[in-house]
């Protein structure tokens, strides 16, 4: 898939306006209509474009699949090289992982609340991770690095949300 931030025309960031971003999904859709081409061939070349914008936007409404995109397009390693969690992480994801069963037996709205809170609080860190600072272009390796890890690490947390919520076996 092409770069969904190029391929809407948005500035590659993790904070993107929600509502700008429908906006410029919308405008381009519209200029992509079938209909609103010249032959039958570039009706068959803007289905795929639509396509492929339909799955950028899909891709770039989702905060965190946003971050893996952006990520992915400032250091195309930094996932793969982030994603071995430290011990004393995993040990705490276990003893999260023990309370929230135990939770979700007595008191499943608790569970559920202790898991959103803590996937609220990876989502605002990975923001100010992935902020540009003032008067730069881009981010240090470490701050990527940084952003990497927090995206892989909030997996765990979201995945015991699906567990909790039941989608996941």
């Amino acid at each position: 898939m092409p770069d969904p931030f190029e391929l809407l025309g948005v500035e590659p960031r993790f904070d993107l306006d929600p509502k700008a971003l429908e906006r410029r999904h919308l405008q381009l859709a519209r200029e992509l209509h079938p209909d609103h081409q010249d032959s039958p061939e570039a009706s068959a070349r803007v289905l795929q474009q639509s396509a492929d914008a339909n799955d950028a936007y899909r891709l770039l409404k989702n905060p965190w699949k946003r971050a893996r995109a952006l990520i992915e397009r400032l250091d195309a390693s930094a996932i793969e090289r982030n994603q071995k969690p430290e011990p004393a992480f995993l040990m705490e994801v276990m003893e999260i992982r023990e309370r929230i069963e135990d939770l979700a037996q007595s008191d499943e709205a608790s569970a559920r609340s202790e898991l959103e809170e803590r996937i609220d609080g990876y989502l605002r860190l990975l923001g100010e991770a992935l902020a540009i600072p003032p008067a730069s272009t881009d981010l240090s390796s470490s701050a990527i690095d940084q952003a990497a890890r927090l995206l892989h690490d909030a997996g765990y947390f979201r995945q015991a949300l699906a567990r909790l919520d039941g989608d996941l076996d």
